[in-house]
């Protein structure tokens, strides 16, 4: 039985910091009147004897203050025992009152599990993503990714961290402003040769980038600056955590020792910490200096060309230079240099940002309006953007919880009327049982906190594995900060939710409770519910109308026609640098592979081209005879793409006009050449483009024929304005310089299943091959669409968690409502009311508020969709 506050005080005092302060009076009082008693005694005046009594006690108020403290820490640790013992007992009353009503417990934990789970995921994404450095790198206040905001040619504006050698030299030696740069790039390699080859992560980084960044190895050591040179015969490598643990079984050893990495030997200098992938979040398993082999992967003028955005800039700012002052001096600089080129960069804008995505400049390309996703006015990238809106919508569904489980506390209250008054009645403070109350309520979050932990474990996971399986994840789903936001939303879910209810049910008419517990001192709490179940439906109605949206943009872009059957073609690459140099065994090599791959079952047609789509473009000199110069093509190609006979036919590609490209061209001396649709347009918009001259390569060239127009074709991304292209074919002189293939393998049937295949056959061509990499054309093209597959199945998933919750919430009103009126309807089934007609006076005045919320959800996300339009693919808001 309850303790009843205040029967103690009939028998004893509370100990108070005011009681303590007069005991200690009283006692220190009592003892110097006991001893000037014991002198007057002796024979001394009382005035002498009161001064000796005080001479021999000593310093009064130290002795005073010493007493206090004494006490009041004794009091003060009695007080929280006393506390703690409350709240035990409290716990404990409320564990065993939760076990006797299973249903209601089971719901309300799985309600908050689910809801807190969906709010654990997203932040352990959020602050991957957005929130912290990279792993094992610095948030120093002078260290900054340096980002670049251009101008493209219609006005528009976008901003990126990718920019040529040239421009890291020129901010890195004369802006004045840092003390230190580094760049680095991420590309892909093979480890190994022949059947022992696998494809593997490289990064390419300046000899000063781990010191800038802070990074210290697990094992070994970082290449030095001295080893970043071209000169360095066999250039250094560091492995990542991950690759050494699985490619070398963790072995120490494997310090000096040799790995071939495409066509370069590496000595193993050095082991990256775990999690360590640069200050990106792609993973990266190799670092390599990069002055050292970037000729072989750029090409020969990837020192000077300014025309080749490749690599990403960090640098150090000096001593008591800001981030804006960098940015503009070296904004300044930048231009001066391009202008002084000649470049069409000098309008280029560079920002010093923080290393933490969440405070950077954000990469991603604006619009200009297209209705296409951008980086919009938050800067962040297409999947940061996903990622904080999905964390707004994580709190929506958390608000959510809270209400459905305020209805279902309001509903259990009016249940427990009676008990509650009778406690009240008996002397429990208010105060106390709203302790009480609230107890049960942070019992209920704690083990839905436990819940939402181990379906945030899942969730991750499962998260990580598909919509997000690009990024780089060698830490554990949840961790100290996952735990601690766990737990702070667990304790915020219990006061927002718990607090209103339990406060209610302690400030009831206890009269009219006693009588009954049923009757009476209700209706506020029903309007209360009422509202909450409105709120809850509107709110699921906003989140349903935005996985709406996102799935209406993922199907525009899953639908969308791109040029070319990308789920039933192959991309095939090998890089035969150092493998087959001389023009002659490249070219054989190359045919060699279209026969060997034509000959497999399920292949339909095999093709080659210089360029693939999504992975690389390739522009060269372009004019037509009697113009002086192309200004409506200036800054947005054409794109040319040297390709065999059936490159078109193995593509998909459909010929809008003309003919595409024939075995009998190949053979003849005539150049000819096939354009798309957006060249023809441009550059004849009267007249007919067959038949025209065109000069691939320079003025001197002779004329390429043109036989063909094609439809348009996405070239880099599926946010693009279909740009100029035009194709030749291979033998064409303007293609000898280009040492790029792609094989392009047309299958009858599951082209993932003949991937395999493929790829078996090219490995065995040479013992010598590096890794051949062979992908659907599909899975090349669907990192692009990952923004929108993310808003579309998290937005989906946290919909139908809240509708699934206002569900709950509906139940839980609709039970109360019938409790509230069991008197009533028992009146009308006397009087003679049907069942069906009690039925729809209960379950129409549940549908009434479901409506009335449907109709506030859809007024809501009227007013909110526009938000969100950046981030839709052809959907208006």
């Amino acid at each position: 039985m309850d303790r009843i506050p205040g029967l103690r005080k009939l028998f004893r005092h509370e100990d108070t910091p005011a009681r303590v302060r007069r005991d200690v009076d009283e006692e220190i009082a009592w003892h110097l009147d006991a001893v000037t008693a014991e002198l007057v005694a002796a024979g001394h005046a009382p005035q002498d004897a009161r001064r000796l009594a005080e001479q021999r006690f000593g310093d009064l108020e130290q002795h005073r203050r010493a007493l206090r403290a004494v006490d009041t820490d004794r009091v003060t640790l009695a007080r929280w025992r006393s506390r703690a013992d409350d709240a035990l007992r409290d716990l404990q009353y409320a564990a065993r009152g939760l076990l006797r009503e299973p249903l209601f417990t089971l719901g309300a934990v799985l309600t908050l599990g689910i809801g807190l789970a969906a709010n654990a995921t997203m932040f352990g994404v959020i602050d991957r993503l957005l929130l912290r450095p990279p792993p094992h790198v610095r948030d120093g206040a002078d260290l900054s990714l340096v980002y670049l905001s251009r101008t493209g040619p219609q006005g528009e504006r976008w901003t990126q961290t990718s920019t040529s050698y040239a421009d890291f030299a020129t901010l890195r030696d004369s802006s004045g402003v840092v003390a230190r740069a580094a760049a680095f790039w991420i590309t892909e390699g093979s480890l190994d040769r022949g059947t022992a080859a696998r494809k593997v992560s490289l990064g390419l980084a300046t000899g000063d980038f781990f010191a800038i960044l802070g990074t210290q190895p697990s094992l070994g050591r970082w290449f030095a600056r001295a080893e970043d040179d071209p000169t360095v015969t066999e250039p250094p490598a560091v492995l990542s955590h991950a690759l050494w643990r699985a490619q070398f079984a963790g072995d120490s050893a494997v310090l000096g020792r040799r790995v071939r990495v495409d066509q370069h030997q590496f000595t193993v200098v050095g082991i990256a910490p775990p999690g360590f992938h640069g200050p990106q979040s792609e993973r990266v398993d190799l670092w390599v200096p990069m002055r050292a082999v970037a000729v072989d992967y750029i090409g020969t003028n990837w020192e000077t060309s300014r025309n080749n955005f490749w690599l990403r800039m960090v640098a150090q700012r000096k001593a008591g230079v800001s981030a804006a002052v960098a940015s503009e001096r070296a904004t300044v600089v930048h231009r001066n240099a391009n202008r002084l080129a000649q470049r069409s960069d000098s309008l280029t804008t560079l920002t010093f940002a923080s290393m933490v995505p969440a405070r950077g400049a954000g990469i991603g390309r604006s619009t200009a309006g297209s209705g296409m996703m951008g980086e919009g006015q938050s800067g962040l990238s297409a999947q940061g953007q996903i990622a904080a809106w999905l964390g707004g919508v994580a709190v929506v569904v958390l608000l959510i919880v809270c209400a459905n489980l305020a209805n279902l506390l309001l509903s259990r209250a009016s249940r427990r009327r009676r008990e509650l008054a009778v406690r009240l009645a008996m002397g429990v403070r208010r105060g106390r049982l709203v302790r009480q109350l609230l107890s049960e309520t942070v019992l209920l979050s704690v083990v839905g906190g436990i819940l939402g932990l181990l379906l945030t474990w899942w969730g991750s996971a499962l998260m990580r594995r598909t919509l997000l399986s690009q990024m780089a994840w060698d830490t554990s789903p949840i961790d100290g900060r996952v735990v601690g936001f766990t737990a702070l939303a667990c304790l915020t879910t219990a006061l927002v939710a718990g607090l209103v209810p339990a406060l209610l049910a302690s400030r009831q008419d206890l009269t009219s409770a006693l009588k009954s517990a049923t009757h009476g001192g209700g209706h506020r709490r029903t309007r209360l519910q009422r509202s909450l179940l409105v709120a809850q439906a509107a709110l699921s109605v906003v989140l349903l109308a935005g996985a709406g949206l996102f799935v209406r943009s993922l199907q525009n872009v899953a639908g969308m026609r791109l040029g070319y059957d990308s789920e039933q073609v192959l991309v095939a690459n090998i890089d035969l640098s150092g493998v087959a140099d001389k023009p002659a065994e490249f070219a054989r090599f190359w045919s060699d592979a279209m026969d060997n791959v034509g000959q497999l079952p399920s292949v339909l047609s095999v093709a080659m081209g210089v360029t693939a789509p999504f992975n690389s473009s390739w522009a060269t000199d372009f004019s037509i005879p009697g113009r002086d110069s192309l200004p409506e093509l200036r800054g947005d190609g054409p794109y040319v793409n040297a390709v065999s006979a059936r490159f078109l036919e193995t593509m998909g590609t459909r010929v809008v006009r003309g003919r595409g490209f024939g075995e009998a061209d190949v053979s003849r001396t005539q150049l000819v050449a096939v354009v798309n649709q957006v060249m023809a347009d441009k550059l004849w918009p009267a007249q007919n483009p067959l038949g025209k001259c065109v000069k691939v390569g320079g003025i001197t060239m002779p004329c390429s024929t043109i036989i063909g127009v094609t439809e348009n074709t996405f070239r880099d991304n599926l946010r693009e304005t279909p740009s100029p292209q035009y194709l030749v074919l291979l033998g064409h002189k303007a293609a000898e310089e280009m040492s790029m293939r792609s094989l392009f393998i047309r299958t009858s049937g599951d082209a993932a299943q003949v991937s395999a295949l493929v790829r078996d056959r090219l490995q065995t061509l040479r013992p010598d091959l590096p890794f051949a990499d062979v992908r659907t054309l599909q899975s090349i093209i669907e990192p692009d669409m990952q923004p929108w597959k993310l808003g579309a199945t998290m937005f989906g998933l946290f919909g139908v968690i809240a509708l699934v919750v206002a569900v709950i919430g509906l139940y839980a009103v609709v039970a109360y409502d019938v409790s509230q009126r069991w008197h009533e309807l028992g009146v009308r089934a006397a009087l003679g009311a049907r069942p069906q007609h009690l039925l729809g006076l209960i379950v129409g005045d549940g549908v009434r508020h479901a409506l009335i919320g449907l109709s506030l959800g859809v007024a809501v996300a009227w007013l909110v969709a526009p938000l969100i339009g950046d981030m839709l693919y052809h959907v208006p808001p």
